[in-house]
């Protein structure tokens, strides 16, 4: 479980992004969420 604490660094640096992928979602499902959620995506 390294990888996801070298990451969460690397984010925290700057150096990387990190662009969740979510598989059978319908985008109309996620377009209208809210909160930090939505804000992050839209």
């Amino acid at each position: 479980m390294d990888e996801p604490v070298k990451m969460k660094k690397r984010v925290d640096q700057g150096k990387l992004n990190i662009i969740a992928i979510f598989y059978k979602v319908c985008a109309r499902d996620i377009k209208k969420q809210t909160c930090e959620f939505g804000e992050n995506f839209w």
